[in-house]
């Protein structure tokens, strides 16, 4: 990992951030349509790594919402909308494969990350990598 010269963007934003400042950030895809906000960030206790942002999206203050687990490099942080952005279309997130509160996956099982990876149309690369470790 290089390590960080920089510590502040171009608009004076933090370069890092603490996860409990992450929780609650909006989300939106690049159609500008609310997609939820980040409920978790899921992290390699081994190597460091954010593996996945969960989104809650849907219901009305978190009653009858959905959560998602999305590979973290899907998500962009836009300064300008002071949220993290998604290529991803509101409706193909709808179909997403979700679950609720009460009930995650098991995010440590590679058959997890590799079904979740090939429903956004990622590389099994990172799948493959901790396999190794």
């Amino acid at each position: 990992m290089q390590p960080i010269i920089e510590t502040r963007t171009p608009g004076s934003h933090a370069r890092v951030i603490r996860a409990a400042k992450v929780q609650g950030t909006a989300v939106t895809n690049r159609a500008n349509e609310d997609l939820g906000t980040i409920r978790d960030v899921v992290l390699d206790k081994y190597d460091g790594s954010v593996r996945y942002a969960v989104l809650e999206f849907g219901g009305f203050l978190g009653l009858g919402s959905k959560l998602f687990a999305l590979p973290w490099e899907l998500l962009s942080y836009e300064e300008g909308v002071d949220a993290y952005v998604i290529g991803i279309d509101k409706e193909v997130l709808r179909q997403a494969p979700g679950f609720d509160s009460d009930n995650w996956p098991d995010m440590g099982a590679v058959e997890f990350d590799t079904g979740l990876r090939s429903y956004y149309g990622l590389t099994a690369e990172a799948t493959l990598r901790r396999e190794i470790i």
